[in-house]
């Protein structure tokens, strides 16, 4: 998200360009968060790691930023980002980012927001995280998703209609985080190995693509149809030139030490 109206004129093209028009307000600017992060969930599925740029040049005071948001408009926009995929179990990375004015106690104050709302967010009880089944799936929840399933109140083979886990069923959602116990305990109850998701892809093959390839072959095993390509073996090194990298590693040692050692000049 960026101002359309800001520098440089011919911006570059990502998968999603969202502009907001100058001197946006808190409440206009929220909106079309909302809708982003929507959006977001329809290009990405699964995320492994977000990467949030919290740029302060929003601020309405902002001698660049050419928006118009308030302090409490910078805590809402953090808050709504880091609660969104804290709730879907999607670790987030943030930085500092923008943010330019004279007064450097001022664009501080702006920086620390983010930190503030992330110890806010994150001191939360994670009890509100796990109520969808699929999300249970997702964060490997095995002691509460059985249960729901044992008692008939959510199926095996369900198949997710909408939202981030669109046509997702409870097996490739565990598998995609390797979750073992998990994927054992749907596998046993009947879920389906060889049922494909929205992508065609079952779960051995979602399993092998984020590198949990023991969990692959299990599932593979117990029925998913399509072969699991695995990664071909390290290389082995000789002895002589493993030798040589020990013989390395170990005269760097002292030098590496010692740089840890010294302060910064």
């Amino acid at each position: 998200m960026h101002c359309k109206a800001n520098y440089p004129a011919r911006k570059a093209t990502s998968d999603l360009d969202v502009e907001v028009e100058r001197h946006i307000d808190d409440a206009g600017y929220m909106a079309i968060l909302a809708e982003t992060l929507a959006r977001l969930e329809d290009l990405v599925l699964e995320p492994d790691l977000v990467l949030y740029d919290a740029g302060v040049d929003v601020h309405a005071d902002d001698r660049l930023g050419l928006l118009g948001l308030s302090y409490d408009g910078i805590r809402a926009r953090d808050a709504a980002v880091l609660r969104h995929y804290r709730c879907r179990g999607i670790p987030v990375a943030t930085v500092i980012g923008g943010g330019y004015g004279i007064d450097l106690d001022e664009v501080a104050f702006r920086h620390s927001l983010v930190f503030h709302a992330a110890l806010a967010e994150y001191a939360r009880a994670p009890a509100s995280m796990a109520a969808d089944p699929h999300q249970l799936a997702l964060n490997g929840a095995t002691e509460k998703l059985m249960p729901l399933i044992d008692a008939g109140t959510v199926s095996v083979s369900s198949i997710k209609q909408g939202g981030m886990f669109n046509g997702q069923t409870l097996l490739h959602c565990a598998a995609s985080r390797g979750h073992a116990a998990c994927v054992q305990g749907l596998l046993q109850r009947g879920a389906a190995a060889g049922t494909r998701n929205s992508t065609g892809k079952t779960a051995a093959q979602v399993a092998a693509e984020k590198g949990h390839h023991a969990l692959a072959a299990l599932l593979q095993s117990a029925g998913g149809s399509a072969p699991v390509s695995m990664p071909p073996a390290p290389p082995t090194l000789s002895p002589p030139i493993a030798l040589a990298m020990a013989l390395v590693a170990q005269s760097l040692a002292p030098v590496l030490k010692s740089l840890v050692r010294k302060p910064p000049r």
